[in-house]
């Protein structure tokens, strides 16, 4: 995504090279959010599916493992999805700049904001994620292992 905003910097948004950059983006939030529909996904990752028992987003990677930690760096097993949500959250936001229409695709809005009431998500009527699942209130900050 960052690559993207540097080429925009050096060239302007409508650019074919910044929209071109742009594209791989969505091709890759699509292998994420749409994979039956998105075409060649090649190296993406496999996603993540809805856990009802512990109402959150994990990986499908590594989640039948045993320990759950020799794939996606932990994610199955709930493992800083703040990290590694926020750099798909932020690349989201660099896609929505670059492409402005994209921000009304319902379905990738959707993943996006999934994503970020997964790790944060403030509301203590969301029947579907627990509040600030990564907050220490004690220590008031997000802890990583």
């Amino acid at each position: 995504g960052t690559i993207c905003l540097l080429v925009k910097k050096f060239y302007a948004r409508s650019h074919s090279q910044t929209q071109a950059c742009a594209d791989i983006l969505v091709q890759g939030f699509r292998c994420l959010y749409d994979r039956p529909n998105a075409g060649n996904c090649g190296y993406a990752p496999i996603g993540h599916y809805y856990d009802q028992d512990w109402g959150g987003l994990p990986s499908r990677q590594g989640y039948s493992d045993d320990g759950c930690y020799a794939a996606d760096f932990g994610n199955a097993c709930y493992n800083d999805h703040h990290y590694h949500y926020g750099y798909f959250v932020v690349a989201a936001a660099i896609l929505v700049r670059l492409k402005p229409d994209f921000g009304a695709n319902t379905a990738f809005v959707s993943y996006v904001d999934m994503l970020i009431r997964d790790t944060a998500s403030p509301s203590k009527t969301d029947t579907h994620f627990p509040r600030f699942r990564s907050f220490d209130w004690f220590d008031m900050h997000s802890w990583s292992r």
